[in-house]
């Protein structure tokens, strides 16, 4: 099937495109702006923003979380860590991407190991993957911090990496394979997504218009394919943060470093500048990420045409 591109289709799209960029965006002003009230009045300690007693007028603060976001985007600048000399930025040198790694490692686990083993268990029939499937749903069914502390004397030992100072080394990078699998696991995560894959493909297998595809000796694979790709893209941005959520864990158990695991301890530093920074990133990371999913799930979606 081929998709003709009309000048008012791609108008449409654009539209579409910038309608949904503009909404994420104030959603993570929004959550930004939520962010920095809470830290505005309800301080960790007696350490003030800008080092001074704030004025709880309305345009003040408007102004102060302007010039906050603002510095953020010219300058790269989140400010000076209360805890130690250090700016926001050394202090998340090195921990931001370790978890990216770890996010988008988990990301890919899931496109090119648990969507493909699904498909070939579900519509191929493939009795082997079947079973490979149901080891995924048991293993997921086990909490992440038990497996995590199972795991880890195997991981030390074979791919445990005390330097981290080239996180993009050959060796640093093996050492991510184990934590990037228990986080696509997830605490029920894995199985849970293995077992929506199956009632999608399931459900897919019994409707009208694929079995006369099928009899008509058609592309089947790409039109069943095509039929399950928005409520698989549908289900997989809903748990986004799920998969961001698992990373706590398995920073700590692992690295001993990561954006998630530096949020908690600048929560238990009283580190204001260092909380807002995380929060902010990782607010806009799971919101960028629903932006994405949620622009090409409308722009698959043949009821959009």
């Amino acid at each position: 099937m081929h998709m003709n591109f009309t000048k008012e289709k791609v108008i449409k799209g654009i539209i579409f495109v910038l309608r949904n960029a503009v909404h994420f965006i104030s959603l993570i002003v929004l959550t930004s702006f939520f962010n920095y009230l809470l830290v505005y009045y309800f301080r960790f300690s007696k350490i003030y923003i800008n080092n001074d007693i704030p004025d709880t007028g309305i345009i003040t603060l408007f102004s102060s979380f302007f010039s906050w976001i603002w510095r953020i985007i010219i300058y790269q600048d989140f400010g000076q860590s209360l805890v130690n000399s250090q700016t926001v930025m050394e202090r998340l040198d090195g921990n931001v991407i370790t978890s990216l790694i770890l996010v988008f490692g988990a990301i890919i686990v899931i496109i090119f190991i648990y969507l493909p083993i699904a498909y070939f268990s579900f519509i191929k029939n493939k009795l082997y993957l079947k079973k490979i499937s149901k080891a995924f749903i048991f293993l997921s069914s086990i909490p992440i911090l038990i497996m995590a502390i199972l795991i880890r004397p195997v991981w030390v030992k074979y791919f445990g990496v005390s330097n981290y100072d080239d996180v993009l080394s050959f060796n640093q990078s093996l050492s991510y394979i184990l934590p990037v699998i228990l986080i696509s696991l997830g605490d029920g995560f894995g199985g849970e997504l293995l077992r929506h894959l199956e009632a999608v493909f399931t459900s897919l297998k019994k409707q009208p218009h694929l079995l006369a595809v099928m009899a008509r000796n058609a592309n089947y694979d790409k039109h069943i394919i095509r039929s399950a790709a928005v409520p698989v893209l549908s289900f997989l941005g809903s748990k986004i943060s799920n998969i961001i959520s698992s990373t706590i864990i398995v920073e700590f158990v692992f690295f001993g470093r990561g954006l998630s695991l530096l949020g908690v301890n600048a929560i238990n530093d009283h580190d204001q500048y260092l909380t807002m920074a995380i929060t902010f990133i990782l607010s806009s990371f799971v919101i960028i990420i629903y932006l994405i999913n949620k622009i090409v799930v409308g722009l698959i979606d043949p009821r959009l045409k």
